[in-house]
């Protein structure tokens, strides 16, 4: 069943108030310039260590450079897909243009301000504010109902319990979870927690969404209900989307597909 045609697809569209800053028409919404990855970057050298010799050591780890020199610019409203094999650098890559990571060089603009410009403490505010995340594991706090976790984020961004908890049920609610506010992660489905980490993700109106692997511990059919979920609520809502996935059948959902290879972006297909 698509929910494009259900009204839980319509009761997902809620419309964003004016509290992000807008991007200039055209310009991207999210950018990485050149960006490099260097996990070994001299981390693993000891300080005591001549610096003549630091810079002459080869590095012991094969595949300590996780992206060289990847370039990416994504678009209100648009939606991407990242693939590639075990280690290729697509986790890192989002984890970069998400502001968790900081890359080694290169930048990541966001709304034209470059991440590392900014100090954690707004990095940390922006990922509250701006950015929502959608894992694998849904990393649901599992000492907390479906509401408390939904409702978290807005009451992190200093909205009071009453008005953070009737966003959180609507949003709840619009993702078929009517009657589950009161059960934790432990008491839900797989396919029912990754609904409940959506709507956390999307509960405060943010502008990109980054998915990883959202559906690797889902069957099949939960994984495609939760995708056209996805996709439809970040589509209704002008939210752009991130997806980190090995199934093909995932990154189809999206506009875009980036295939990388050896911490490269080899192939880019639009569909």
């Amino acid at each position: 069943m698509s929910f494009s045609q259900s009204t839980t697809s319509q009761a997902l569209h809620l419309q964003r108030e004016p509290a992000h800053a807008t991007a200039t028409i055209g310009a991207p919404l999210l950018q990485a310039q050149h960006v490099v990855m260097d996990y070994y970057a001299g981390s693993a050298i000891p300080q005591s260590q001549p610096q003549q010799q630091q810079q002459a050591s080869p590095s012991p780890f094969a595949d300590h450079i996780a992206l060289r020199d990847v370039n990416v610019s994504i678009q209100a409203g648009e939606s991407v897909a990242i693939m590639g094999p075990s280690g290729s650098g697509k986790s890192t890559l989002l984890h970069c243009l998400a502001g968790i990571l900081k890359p080694t060089s290169g930048q990541v603009l966001y709304q034209g301000t470059a991440l590392s410009s900014r100090s954690d403490t707004e990095r940390t505010k922006l990922r509250r504010s701006d950015f929502g995340f959608v894992f694998q594991s849904g990393q649901l706090l599992p000492e907390l109902s479906a509401l408390a976790n939904v409702a978290l984020p807005l009451m992190l961004n200093g909205q009071s319990f009453g008005e953070a908890t009737a966003i959180a049920a609507k949003w709840l609610n619009a993702c078929g979870l009517a009657g589950l506010f009161d059960r934790r992660p432990g008491e839900l489905s797989g396919g029912q927690s990754q609904r409940v980490a959506l709507a956390r993700a999307l509960v405060i109106q943010p502008s990109i969404v980054f998915a990883d692997e959202p559906t690797g511990a889902l069957d099949q059919q939960t994984g495609h209900m939760v995708m056209d979920m996805l996709t439809d609520a970040t589509q209704q809502n002008h939210c752009a989307l991130v997806v980190v996935t090995h199934d093909i059948h995932v990154a189809q959902y999206c506009s875009r597909i980036l295939t990388m290879q050896d911490g490269q972006i080899i192939e880019e297909q639009t569909l």
